[in-house]
């Protein structure tokens, strides 16, 4: 299974949208994105990583 590409885009969205209603984030709505995109591929990297250990082990059983 490969990560998905679009969780990041999605992320940011999200951000977005809450930034539009809620008018005291919108200047920070960029600092948002750099805190919450890296954790997002750190987490997609450990899926992955953890995925591949899974299937490598049930093909050894």
């Amino acid at each position: 299974m490969t990560g998905r590409p679009a969780a990041p885009r999605l992320a940011a969205r999200r951000v977005a949208a809450v930034a539009h209603f809620i008018p005291d984030l919108c200047p920070i709505v960029p600092q948002l994105k750099g805190l919450f995109i890296p954790h997002l591929d750190r987490l997609q990297h450990c899926q992955t990583v953890i995925q591949q250990h899974l299937t490598a082990r049930w093909e050894t059983f």
